[in-house]
């Protein structure tokens, strides 16, 4: 890795948490909404050790407060490497992100949101990720992950693993 781009990184990363979260951590109190939703939670450790952070899309609403919804995105990933870090050794802090878009519709799509938890992974939570699996991608939710794609790095492009799995009743 070049020293400069991690040094350069690393300082937008200590700026933005004194900013973002400033008493070190995301109170419970900030995001009751996005809580009560039970869209996302931790479910114990991949067989190679690694906690797991799963996401029901299907239980996800586009929030009327977008400051809520970012601060939830913070919470969990602040949770998924705390886990981590009980379970390693400090330093490697992986977790693996398993989005489950099974009934994902319309009216459960966020682009907005989708953007912002992408966008906070990449740059705030680099190489924290060990894998994000996407199963059950609906078609209309295709074209715009491949869009999104677009503005991905190659590191965390590499991470992505989709499911294209259909259910047959």
């Amino acid at each position: 890795m070049n020293p400069e781009k991690a040094a350069k990184m690393f300082v937008q990363w200590q700026t933005w948490r004194a900013s973002f979260v400033p008493n070190g951590f995301i109170p419970e109190s900030q995001i009751p909404d996005e809580l009560a939703s039970r869209k996302a939670y931790l479910q114990g450790l991949s067989k190679d050790g690694y906690p797991v952070l799963i996401f029901k899309g299907s239980r996800h609403f586009p929030c009327k407060y977008h400051l809520q919804c970012k601060r939830f995105v913070v919470y969990m990933l602040d949770k998924a490497v705390a886990r981590a870090i009980i379970e390693h050794e400090i330093g490697n802090e992986k977790f693996i992100v398993l989005v489950d878009l099974r009934q994902l519709t319309y009216k459960n799509f966020d682009p907005r949101g989708l953007i912002n938890a992408v966008q906070f992974m990449q740059a705030y939570y680099p190489e924290r990720i060990a894998k994000m699996y996407m199963l059950f991608m609906p078609r209309f939710f295709r074209s715009v992950w491949n869009i999104v794609c677009l503005y991905l790095d190659k590191g965390m492009r590499e991470k992505v693993c989709i499911f294209y799995l259909f259910l047959i009743h």
